[in-house]
């Protein structure tokens, strides 16, 4: 097998792909640098194209293909971002690839029926994502999300075990393999090439920054629900502090991480906590970007959805979490784990 290739729209989706692959012992790394060289066994990098135009969005996975036998492209469970136009550059550079996605994350509660994603039982579009103030969901149909004209298989998928088959079809057609889908596919591709698992060892983290920039509800409600329990504190010196750079109370995930890249370093630099816990792609980008968008190791998936990476060059690890992940307990939860490693 040679190298492959993670290619994500956010930075949240790229992390969570990485600790896919390292619970299954591949050393892994994530980028958000895209002329960064294959050195890895599995290379993600963060494309942060998201929120870019569609043309601008295809453009920046130009320079993917090389050097990978297989392409995938991490995409939101959900299906927000410019799904089709990247998926469509990536058939243009590899006309020869098979391309297949596989929609289904059932962990998460997403499922795939006829070709259509359904969130808890609901079509996308008619779920909370048909709201999302920077890429509403207009459709829950991959044939249509997709268009004609993009040859590409569709599976169907109810279970882990459906995703499981639907990757051990896919890479047994000979050839190179564009292959799309959310971090349950990351998790499926690992372990067809290595089906043991281990358990990472987790850091000891006793002091942790808490920054929310997702508009998501559950993310919302997460961070309340642990300062109501006293679980964190937005008091100086607390030991897991929920920080909250000044916006606006209407602004967007994007316009929150203008005003974290600004405030955080320093906040970081004068409080020194072992980790800093981001919700939202955004967000977690604008705390790399504070620091000068080093690599990350990733370490593991601590909880579904939550990654836990390090951060290359610092004593200083970051968690991370889409915005829409996790029951209301979560930030509770990664501290009663995380605090009381000795």
């Amino acid at each position: 097998m040679r190298s492959i290739l993670v290619l994500a729209d956010d930075l949240t989706g790229a992390l969570e792909a990485g600790a896919k692959f390292a619970a299954h012992n591949f050393r892994a790394l994530v980028t958000t640098r895209r002329e960064r060289r294959l050195d890895f066994p599995v290379t993600i990098v963060d494309t942060e194209s998201r929120h870019l135009s569609p043309r601008d969005a295809a453009a920046a996975i130009a320079f993917a293909p090389a050097g990978a036998q297989i392409v995938y492209k991490k995409t939101d469970s959900a299906l927000r971002g410019n799904i089709a136009c990247e998926l469509r550059a990536l058939h243009c550079a590899l006309p020869d690839a098979t391309l297949s996605y596989i929609p289904a994350y059932p962990e998460i509660g997403r499922t795939a029926r006829a070709g259509s994603v359904l969130i808890h039982g609901i079509p996308a579009h008619l779920s909370d994502f048909a709201q999302d103030r920077l890429n509403p969901v207009t459709t829950s149909s991959i044939a249509e999300l997709l268009g004609e004209d993009l040859p590409c298989t569709i599976y169907d998928g109810e279970s882990p075990g459906d995703v499981s088959a639907a990757i051990a079809v896919a890479l047994r057609r000979p050839g190179r393999h564009i292959i799309a889908g959310p971090a349950s596919v990351a998790a499926a591709i690992a372990a067809y090439f290595e089906p043991r698992a281990i358990l990472p060892k987790w850091p000891r983290i006793e002091r942790c920054l808490i920054v929310n920039g997702s508009r998501h509800m559950a993310s919302i409600g997460q961070t309340a629900y642990a300062v109501d329990r006293g679980c964190i504190s937005t008091d100086a010196a607390a030991p897991w502090r929920l920080v909250s750079p000044p916006c606006s109370p209407g602004a967007t995930s994007v316009e929150f991480a203008a005003a974290v890249q600004k405030t955080l370093a320093c906040e970081i630099d004068r409080s020194d906590p072992d980790a800093v816990l981001a919700f939202g792609g955004d967000t977690a980008f604008a705390i790399l970007e504070s620091m000068n968008r080093p690599d990350l190791q990733p370490i593991g998936e601590i909880l579904p959805g939550v990654p836990i990476s390090k951060i290359d060059g610092r004593a200083l690890y970051l968690i991370s979490k889409a915005g829409s992940f996790g029951e209301a307990e979560l930030i509770c939860q990664l501290k009663g784990m995380l605090h009381a490693i000795q």
